[in-house]
């Protein structure tokens, strides 16, 4: 008799922390739906806006990248920045050879926007392990992004060179956020 009584009580006091984390995973989901509802909605659907956020992206990459090289000495971290420096000065060129067969004077940004630079900054201001989980970090969000942006540009942009473009880079983009996925954590 004790023994039901006291799983009763144990069922009873649980009962408010499992309705308690079901509402928490509710709200979780929602905000998570609410920030790619939003992400979506500042995707650009122009070429112009397409540009500009790929290859501040992509300058970043690179940019950390080669810094990762100079300042790291773990291997998986070496090995994943020298890919990154080779791929997306690949896509680079590419999105160049693209832009040629556009009509019209799309700008091309030649530096990182003040976000980038930030981050460039805290990256700089780094080292040891602390760098390596920064860099890590950063490159996990940043590649991210640049699916959701590619994904969402070859499925809904401007029809054209840079839409091919942005289709033919965005399974490289994939491949790049499994290896970070596989990545042991620095």
């Amino acid at each position: 008799m004790k023994r039901l009584i006291l799983l009763a009580t144990v069922a009873a006091m649980s009962a408010p922390c499992a309705i308690a984390q079901t509402q928490s995973n509710t709200a979780n989901q929602t905000q998570a739906q609410g920030q790619s509802q939003t992400a979506q909605q500042q995707m650009p659907k122009d070429v112009q806006g397409f540009v500009k956020m790929a290859v501040v992206s992509n300058m970043f990459e690179i940019q950390s990248s080669q810094l990762a090289m100079k300042q790291s000495d773990n291997e998986d971290i070496q090995q994943f920045a020298t890919r990154m420096v080779a791929d997306h000065t690949k896509a680079g060129n590419q999105l160049k050879e693209a832009l040629q067969n556009v009509d019209g004077d799309v700008q091309v940004p030649t530096e990182l926007d003040q976000k980038h630079q930030q981050m460039m900054q805290k990256l700089q201001g780094a080292s040891g392990n602390s760098f390596d989980q920064t860099y890590r970090q950063m490159q996990v969000q940043a590649h991210e992004q640049a699916v959701q942006l590619f994904q969402y540009y070859s499925e809904n942009g401007e029809d054209g060179p840079v839409k091919e473009f942005a289709s033919k880079t965005l399974p490289t983009l994939k491949e790049h956020r499994q290896m970070l996925s596989e990545m042991p954590n620095a």
